[in-house]
């Protein structure tokens, strides 16, 4: 256990958090992710302790900005298991995709484009872009078995793969003209999340 604090203590120094941040996130780690894991507690309890780990590293890291940017989480949320029980799940990923663009905007903005949060949004969409592409070339099927099916064998990809380009592609833009754009580019994301929401809506029809 020592061990594993040691480890995450020196990844808190990277993200950037001063040493009382460090010792607050670690403390709030230790009672509520590792204590349960010892403790055999069910993992939906683990869960919940995780999201808020990571809201309380928002808090401590952005202060204002990232309560302000956790009261907009909420109904993003929201939003999105809406979207996963609702639509198609090709809406689905290219909701996701598009909401993790978004957030890497925010972070361009408020933690800078060279940022360990702007590298790790672009990460989970470049992930996320090359599931879509296995998928489509095996069928929608993530790996063998009846749960490995994500998405049906007719899905249509061109819609799911241009968010990864267009969410990747707004980052880049933010990050070498300045954070200062990812401000507007914020409501480009958002025209073209409502975009998706008009097309996948009628689609339903």
């Amino acid at each position: 256990m020592n061990g594993i604090m040691f480890i995450f203590s020196d990844l808190l120094q990277l993200t950037g958090c001063d040493p009382w941040q460090a010792q607050c996130i670690e403390t709030l780690t230790l009672l509520f992710v590792f204590a349960p894991i010892v403790a055999g507690l069910p993992l939906a309890l683990m869960a919940g302790s995780g999201a808020l780990l990571l809201c309380s590293h928002v808090i401590l890291t952005f202060q204002d900005a990232g309560v302000r940017m956790l009261f907009w989480l909420v109904p993003a949320w929201a939003a999105l298991a809406l979207v996963y029980y609702l639509y198609q799940r090709e809406f689905f990923l290219s909701a996701l995709v598009s909401g993790v663009g978004v957030l890497g905007l925010w972070f361009v903005r408020h933690a800078g484009a060279s940022s360990f949060y702007t590298i790790g949004a672009v990460a989970v969409i470049l992930v996320l872009a090359v599931m879509m592409l296995w998928l489509k070339g095996h069928g929608g099927r993530l790996f063998s078995g009846e749960a490995g099916q994500l998405l049906p064998e007719e899905a249509g990809y061109p819609l799911m793969l241009l968010s990864c380009v267009i969410s990747l592609a707004a980052i880049a833009i933010a990050a070498f003209v300045g954070g200062a754009l990812s401000y507007y580019l914020l409501y480009a994301m958002v025209a073209w999340l409502f975009a998706l929401l008009v097309y996948y809506t009628v689609k339903l029809m």
